[in-house]
């Protein structure tokens, strides 16, 4: 009777041992899928998440690609003066003091922007004549862009901000401030909503 009963007991408890191992295995397993299905899911749910970064760093790097345009066009003169001085040549033109001509002339950084984003050098490009030329007139349009932006930095209005007169005197500073107004808001523009897209 006792072999018996001890018999029993072996079996029951094999038989518990198993039911636990298989409970285990079921819960692992549960536990598996439900984390695959977040995986799944969470990219849908982050993108709402990503909207509201996404509108405020596109309403900043508006604020400053507006910014850029204005020393664009506060610069182009200058920019024009310096051309004309290197062919010797002695008609000058003066500032832009108007706000009728910043109106008149916002075509200009717009046009510069769909130029250096639209033409820019990249990888894969096929190279043959045309391709060159492209490549060139981008060169030329960052150049007027990018000089524009440095004549109107290094050269601020008397009554400018106190940090703009302290900028224009650093020269590297300026040079970091010129080429991150040139070419940043472009580039931000498009990882934002790279990101948004991710």
């Amino acid at each position: 009777m006792q072999r018996t009963n001890g018999g029993d007991w072996r079996a029951q408890r094999r038989q518990r041992i198993a039911q636990q191992q298989q409970d285990r295995t079921r819960a692992r397993m549960e536990t598996e899928e439900e984390g695959a299905r977040g995986q799944a899911v969470r990219p849908r749910r982050s993108h709402l998440d990503r909207i509201p970064v996404v509108l405020i760093g596109w309403a900043i790097l508006a604020a400053w690609w507006a910014a850029g345009g204005r020393y664009t066009i506060d610069g182009t003169p200058l920019l024009l003066n310096e051309i004309a001085r290197f062919f010797h040549l002695s008609a000058r033109l003066g500032a832009i003091t108007e706000p009728a001509w910043y109106l008149r002339l916002c075509w200009l950084p717009i046009a510069m922007s769909i130029i250096e984003r639209r033409n820019r050098p990249r990888s894969g490009l096929a190279w043959n004549i045309s391709t060159v030329y492209t490549i060139g007139i981008w060169a030329i349009v960052a150049g007027a862009d990018f000089g524009s932006t440095w004549l109107a930095i290094t050269h601020p209005d008397p009554d400018a901000w106190p940090i703009a007169l302290q900028v224009a005197q650093i020269a590297p500073l300026a040079l970091l401030l010129t080429a991150a107004t040139t070419f940043a808001p472009e580039i931000g523009f498009v990882a934002l909503w790279r990101y948004l897209r991710s």
